[in-house]
């Protein structure tokens, strides 16, 4: 939980708050690092390749759905 006085914000020190429930973050701290996890691999992602066609294998079964529209 979110310390509600300053008492229990001083008692954090420089602890960062994620998230209430350890799945979803809080907007003011958890998307922060989210945030900040993508700008720092975004030149590596830059890096992995060049986007292109990509190839789709078979379907295993004949009566898929894959070109249903």
């Amino acid at each position: 939980m979110k310390p509600k006085t300053e008492t229990e914000k001083a008692a954090l020190g420089d602890k960062i708050l994620f998230s209430p429930d350890a799945v979803h973050p809080y907007t003011d701290t958890g998307h922060q690092l989210y945030l900040e996890a993508v700008v720092r691999s975004l030149t590596r992602i830059e890096k992995a390749g060049i986007p292109g066609p990509a190839s789709v294998a078979d379907a295993l079964v004949a009566d898929n759905w894959r070109r249903q529209r």
